[in-house]
């Protein structure tokens, strides 16, 4: 996740690349625990693979960026959005199934009793959070704190929404299908499914398997769980799809300036990394 927030939502993210590996291993060593070789191997681990994204996938999320800024010239419709919302879901899970395979999965196969029981702690601590942020709570408390960050992050790219847009959304997360108690049932499945590989010393590649089955493909989801998340999913894509519609000339202007440069910065990245 940390990769993404930084392609996503960083204005200095040429800066930012350069600090990434140290980054992460800090993100996985507050989960794990890391030993010192544990560290150093990651850290070996690691250059290669984000050398790897700079090379092989920047280019393609350059393009991507820079098709979304041209899209943004006029007016957004339902095409428009699926089309975002697809290409950039298919790229997470690109690059979250690269982490898994390069890195991810072979430190957490590595992990000893010790750091099994701190990544459990880890674990039910966010697990605590996300129930008492969205479950432990009246609905209506969760859809605000749905909405809240919806908006939030929408108007990192848009600038201020005005009142009706506001309103749009509160209304629209109001009428979006309540999974919170699915997501952290299937979560808590996983993992408890995790911890069990871990602890009978399963090898990267079983841990990989199940990792890409939770985080990529989803492949473990149940059919009650897979019908509400489709179901979450379509009601999402339908409000952005009527939001979008109501987005001013100068707000779709400061998302494609903001696409433009985050497209620049990539490419940057990537003849930089090249010319190494």
């Amino acid at each position: 996740m940390l990769v993404l927030v930084l392609l996503t939502g960083c204005s200095a993210l040429s800066l930012a690349w350069s600090y990434l590996d140290g980054a992460i291993v800090d993100r996985v060593d507050d989960w794990v625990d890391l030993t010192p070789p544990q560290n150093a191997e990651l850290q070996r681990q690691l250059e290669p693979w984000l050398d790897h994204i700079a090379i092989e996938r920047m280019p393609d999320y350059t393009a991507f960026l820079r098709a979304a800024a041209r899209r943004t010239r006029s007016e957004l419709t339902a095409a428009d959005v699926e089309w975002a919302y697809e290409g950039a879901k298919g790229r997470y899970e690109g690059l979250m199934a690269d982490a898994i395979d390069a890195w991810l999965a072979d430190t957490l196969a590595r992990t000893d009793r010790e750091q099994r029981d701190h990544l459990r702690q880890r674990m039910q601590r966010k697990n605590t959070e996300y129930r008492e942020r969205y479950i432990d709570v009246t609905h209506r408390e969760s859809q605000r704190s749905l909405a809240a960050r919806m908006i939030d992050f929408i108007e990192e790219w848009t600038g201020p929404l005005d009142v009706q847009q506001t309103q749009l959304l509160y209304r629209g997360v109001r009428a979006l299908p309540d999974t919170s108690l699915e997501w952290y049932r299937y979560r808590t499945r996983m993992q408890a499914g995790l911890l069990a590989l871990l602890r009978r010393d399963a090898d990267a590649m079983e841990v990989a398997a199940w990792m890409r089955g939770w985080w990529v493909d989803r492949a473990a989801l149940r059919p009650d769980e897979r019908t509400a998340f489709d179901r979450f999913r379509r009601g999402l894509v339908d409000l952005l799809t009527e939001f979008a519609a109501t987005l001013t000339p100068i707000q779709r202007l400061s998302i494609g300036r903001r696409l433009r440069g985050l497209a620049h910065q990539l490419e940057s990245i990537h003849f930089q990394t090249v010319r190494q």
